[in-house]
């Protein structure tokens, strides 16, 4: 094979396997738990009206309206959420998510779950 076809046959291959390193290195492994009702109608820290059946989220330092993707580690079910919060105020916790997010990813009875998260869009 000529060296022009080899670099055409060889690079997509490499350029794939570059894109896909650079998406799973930011990939993180964190825990999360859900918010009481209590937190219902009170005032996020941008503002927002809280609501337990939306699909947001408190982190420390992640701009408001940041999207996140959350994964959890041993079912591989979804959610994305809106970072609208700050928190969580737990030692070991990323996130404090809603009840409406929990429950997407697993039973709320578990209270804290271990998930991997993506920053899809700050």
């Amino acid at each position: 094979m000529s060296r022009p076809l080899f670099l055409l046959a060889v690079l997509p291959a490499l350029a794939c396997s570059l894109v896909k390193d650079k998406q799973a290195a930011k990939e993180k492994l964190t825990k999360v738990s859900y918010y009481s009702d209590s937190f219902n109608g009170r005032k996020t820290s941008n503002g927002e009206i809280f609501d337990n059946n939306k699909f947001t989220a408190a982190h420390v330092s992640l701009p408001f309206g940041s999207k996140v993707l959350l994964t959890n580690v041993s079912t591989g079910d979804t959610v994305t959420v809106k970072v609208n919060d700050r928190g969580p105020l737990h030692r070991g916790r990323g996130f404090d998510i809603t009840k409406a997010a929990f429950k997407k990813l697993g039973d709320l009875r578990i209270g804290i779950m271990q998930v991997s998260y993506q920053i899809i869009e700050e």
